[in-house]
């Protein structure tokens, strides 16, 4: 896993960098993502559809 991971880190980032910071207040140097933010990345990668609907979103936000 950590191979892995470490392979596609800078990916990541870019991922998350475009999905969050709606939320964020100027001078913030750590941006969360919120749950709209979330469901916005689930939704434009296209995970989400019968099998993996929006109920299962949430919960999997809560986890992470």
């Amino acid at each position: 896993m950590d191979i892995i991971f470490t392979r596609f880190l800078p990916g990541l980032r870019e991922v998350y960098k475009r999905c969050c910071g709606k939320l964020a207040q100027p001078g913030m140097s750590k941006v969360p993502m919120c749950l709209e933010e979330f469901v916005d990345m689930m939704n434009a990668a296209g995970l989400v559809d019968d099998n993996f609907g929006q109920r299962q979103i949430g919960p999997l936000w809560n986890l992470s």
